[in-house]
C-alpha cells in the first residue's frame, strides 16, 4: 500500500444497522482495514439508528480495538438517507443531533435511491446547503441518473458538492457501468474521498487494497495523497 487510507465510509459499530453484528466481527473488520491500510475510519452507520446507542458502542468499540492494539482512529458519523420527502425532517434530526455529522463538524454524508432524479438529488443538497451543512454524496457512483453526460456531476461540482466514492468500485465490482463511471471521476479528479462501504465479514467484505493501488496507479501523487487521505483529514477537525 502506497498511501495511508482515511476511510469516510464504514458500517463498523455493532447493534445499530445492517452493519456488524456484534463487537468481535467489527474487530475483525478493523483488523482486515488496518492490514490494507485504513489508519482512520469514520464509522457511518445508516440514519435511524438509536444515537445514544450508537455513541456507547462507538466508545466500547474503541477500547475493545485499543485492547486488540489495531491502531486505527475511529470517528462518529452517520450515513443519512435523503428524499425530497423527509429532508425538512433530515435538517431537524442534524440540528437536535439525532442525526449525526462527521466528527460533530457540519459534513453530512447522504445517500439516495440509485435511481432518485437528478433534480431531486440538487433539490436536497441544495436544501441542507442552505441549511448551513456542506454535503458529501456517498458512494457517488451508483446513481445512473448523475452520471448520464456526466454534466451533472459537474453542476453538482460547481455547487460545492463533495464527492464519496467506494474504493472496491475502481477494480473489483463487477458492475461495468458503475467502475467505468468511477475511473472517469478519478480521470477528471472529481472525487474527494474513498470509503470502504464495509458492512459484514461474510459479505460486503472490507475491501479497498486494489481500488487504493488503482488511484496511486492511475493519476498524479498529489491528488492520489488527497482522494486517500488528506481530504478526509482536512474535514475531519482534529490536528
Amino acid at each position: 500500500m502506497q498511501y495511508k487510507v482515511y476511510d469516510i465510509h464504514a458500517h463498523v459499530v455493532p447493534g445499530v444497522d445492517d452493519g456488524a453484528s456484534d463487537f468481535n466481527m467489527a474487530v475483525d473488520i478493523l483488523r482486515a482495514a488496518y492490514n490494507q491500510g485504513a489508519r482512520s475510519v469514520m464509522c457511518t452507520s445508516h440514519s435511524g439508528y438509536d444515537t445514544r446507542r450508537y455513541l456507547e458502542n462507538l466508545e466500547k468499540l474503541k477500547q475493545r480495538i485499543e485492547k486488540e492494539n489495531i491502531q486505527i482512529s475511529l470517528y462518529s458519523g452517520c450515513e443519512v438517507y435523503c428524499n425530497s420527502d423527509i429532508i425538512a425532517e433530515v435538517v431537524v434530526g442534524l440540528r437536535n443531533k439525532e442525526i449525526l455529522t462527521i466528527n460533530e463538524t457540519m459534513y453530512v454524508l447522504v445517500e439516495f435511491n440509485p435511481r432518485t432524479p437528478v433534480s431531486e438529488i440538487i433539490y436536497c443538497i441544495k436544501f441542507l446547503q442552505d441549511s448551513g451543512y456542506k454535503t458529501i454524496i456517498a458512494h457517488t457512483e451508483r446513481y445512473v441518473n448523475l452520471s448520464v453526460g456526466c454534466m451533472w456531476i459537474k453542476l453538482l461540482h460547481q455547487m460545492g458538492c463533495l464527492f464519496q466514492v467506494n474504493a472496491y468500485s475502481f477494480c473489483d465490482t463487477r458492475d461495468e457501468y458503475m467502475k467505468s463511471f468511477a475511473r472517469w471521476m478519478l480521470k477528471e479528479k472529481y472525487i474527494t474521498f474513498v470509503g470502504s462501504d464495509v458492512h459484514h465479514t461474510d459479505y460486503r467484505r472490507y475491501a479497498i487494497e486494489n481500488g487504493i493501488n488503482y488511484v496511486c496507479q492511475n493519476c498524479d501523487a498529489e491528488y492520489a495523497q488527497e482522494v486517500c487521505y488528506r481530504n478526509a483529514k482536512n474535514i475531519l477537525n482534529v490536528k
